[in-house]
């Protein structure tokens, strides 16, 4: 069928262009226009409305004029099945008054426990998004739509109070989880700590450490991923670009069409936010996958707040009402999905983030090592005659790397290899007279080896410290005959031969060392390939790089006290991202 570009308009309103065959008829056009109409806004045949159970019977080409098509919304939206709203309502059996507020009394929902076969029939949806962002006010309201609360009711449930651990069946810091049960359904909703608050980059790093924690324990399959904005917020600037990138980067490819943007605050005309939301590289590249609505409008405060009765309030209200049921219905048709390949993305960013500072130290005492082996051939091959004639020992200059101490923070423990002499995983907690057997649990180790340090030793020959290991280099001098005997060349008596042999020594561990290093590369971007076939957020690395230039920059701008440290450290977390991109793309002198 030929398809062509149809504008549909709704209560004088422009609605959408979609791109159609005349031949279909009025049913199927509905469901292309989705959640964009409501099953109270009708067809028009000239003046005439076609009813929706007669829409079979009437094809596009019969109502269509000059590439237009006009609808009409000719009552309110009641909402049905199992969320139509009752007419009286109590609390149920367990919620406690906690306060009031004006008319309204506040209720703390219970604490409700599933048992397996429920656990199995759930619906788990994750909340995350921004401090401020509301997320808090939107769960609660979720809940109050979900026990079916009406306008006219004198009460309203919370779900999330201060005293949070009387209503999670889960609490550990920055993840609270929460089961709710209707007349048909249950519901898990897991609320994530806000990011982007005053304490900065590192404590959203935590919360994302945090959330990967409760995904690796506590969370085996997801139906939902909810990302609440501010309807109203503008263009993303770089820590926000960091935050959500830092959100996608947990989940695997298979989660994306379980993504929604929940935004906030709305007073219901066009939201900024959704163009914020398409200018970002990472969200506009998941949206194609995300089954028509993948955003949501909500005014939150309108379901647990009331002010005074009003009809613009409870307009507010019902719109609200109408938007969860929407989504409602799609987290209950979205398939279940496991956390497998989400759990698998995380174990393979843990492998390339560990082994980037394995690759970064071993890739420059192997290119140093290179250096100083090219400056003694070539010392050698300059002073040939001189080494030849000489009557006394002669001395070469030599650069050497050997590894320091650096004392850590307080609290802060790094994993190093006593073979190696090498820190092969830094970050580790403190834990006290238990610090044996929780060194076996680092993340730097697999099947009881270490994927970090250079002779992948085993965990028994590393030790949790309170310093890491910083390799120098250092010039020295060392006697041709100390080298010689290196090689051992020590009993060839014709000195020609001998520096030929010397050489050709030295350019043959220059080979070695060059292979090594390719096979260290190579192995990095083994690992970052795969990555790339499961990760749903495949330019994390890219990102990151970009905001932390944005952090450099206002750290300049600001120069706030302890500016030049951060900077320092920015920077270094800079050249380990991009080390990833350039294995990724093979630039390997642009490696160190």
């Amino acid at each position: 069928m030929k398809k062509v570009s149809i504008s549909f308009y709704a209560d004088e309103k422009t609605l959408c262009c979609k791109k159609v065959s005349l031949e279909q008829n009025l049913a199927e056009i509905r469901k292309i226009l989705g959640n964009k109409i409501s099953e109270n806004t009708f067809f028009y045949n000239k003046d005439a409305q076609i009813e929706i159970d007669d829409e079979n019977d009437y094809s596009l080409s019969e109502i269509v004029q000059e590439s237009k098509v006009f609808l009409k919304t000719i009552c309110e939206i009641k909402i049905e099945n199992q969320f139509t709203l009752k007419k009286e309502n109590i609390p149920i059996e367990g919620a406690i008054e906690i306060k009031t507020e004006g008319e309204i009394k506040l209720f703390k929902y219970p604490m409700i426990l599933f048992n397996d076969i429920e656990e199995s029939e759930c619906h788990p949806i994750l909340v995350v998004g921004e401090t401020g962002a509301g997320k808090t006010t939107l769960i609660n309201a979720l809940v109050n739509f979900l026990m079916e609360i009406n306008y006219d009711d004198n009460f309203r449930y919370l779900l999330i109070t201060e005293d949070v651990k009387t209503t999670a069946v889960s609490s550990t810091e920055g993840i609270h989880i929460y089961n709710i049960k209707t007349r048909k359904e249950k519901y898990k909703i897991i609320d994530t700590q806000g990011y982007g608050d005053t304490r900065g980059m590192e404590k959203d790093i935590e919360i994302t450490n945090k959330i990967k924690e409760a995904f690796m324990d506590k969370i085996t399959s997801i139906k939902s991923v909810c990302y609440v904005m501010n309807s109203n917020k503008g263009r993303l600037d770089g820590r926000q670009k960091f935050i959500f990138s830092g959100i996608i980067d947990m989940f695997g490819e298979d989660i994306k069409e379980n993504f929604i943007a929940m935004l906030t605050f709305s007073d219901f005309s066009e939201p900024i936010a959704i163009d914020s939301l398409k200018a970002s590289k990472v969200f506009s590249e998941i949206i194609p996958s995300i089954e028509e609505p993948w955003y949501l409008q909500f005014n939150s405060k309108s379901i647990i707040e009331k002010k005074r009765k009003s009809k613009m309030e409870e307009e507010k209200f019902e719109y609200t009402m109408d938007n969860f049921k929407i989504f409602i219905k799609k987290v209950i048709t979205l398939p279940r999905k496991s956390m497998s390949q989400s759990k698998e993305v995380l174990e393979t960013r843990k492998i390339i983030e560990i082994n980037v500072k394995a690759l970064r130290l071993l890739l420059k005492k192997q290119m140093n090592k290179i250096n100083e082996l090219n400056n003694t051939k070539k010392f050698i091959q300059d002073n040939q005659k001189v080494i030849i004639n000489r009557k006394n020992d002669f001395l070469i200059p030599v650069n050497r790397e050997y590894p320091e101490k650096v004392k850590l923070d307080n609290g802060i423990k790094a994993n190093n290899c006593n073979i190696c002499k090498m820190t092969c995983h830094e970050g580790c907690k403190d834990t006290g007279p238990l610090e044996f057997f929780f060194k076996y649990y680092c993340n730097s180790f697999s099947n009881r080896k270490c994927i970090a340090c250079e002779n992948k030793c085993l965990c028994e020959n590393h030790e949790l410290c309170d310093y890491k290991y910083v390799w120098t280099s250092k010039k020295e001098y060392m006697q041709y005959s100390e080298i010689v005997k290196e090689y051992g060349l020590a009993k060839e008596v014709n000195e020609t031969i001998k520096i030929i042999n010397l050489i050709g020594k030295i350019e043959n561990e220059i080979q070695k060392l060059d292979k090594e290093c390719r096979i260290t590369e190579a192995t990095l971007k083994s690992e970052n390939d795969h990555l790339q076939q499961i990760a749903l957020n495949k330019n994390t690395y890219q990102s990151n790089t970009e905001f932390i230039d944005y952090l450099i920059q206002e750290e300049e701008k600001n120069q706030e006290d302890g500016y030049l440290g951060r900077i320092q450290k920015l920077k270094e977390m800079k050249e380990e991202f991009l080390t990833i991109i350039n294995v990724s793309s093979k630039k390997t002198k642009e490696l160190l």
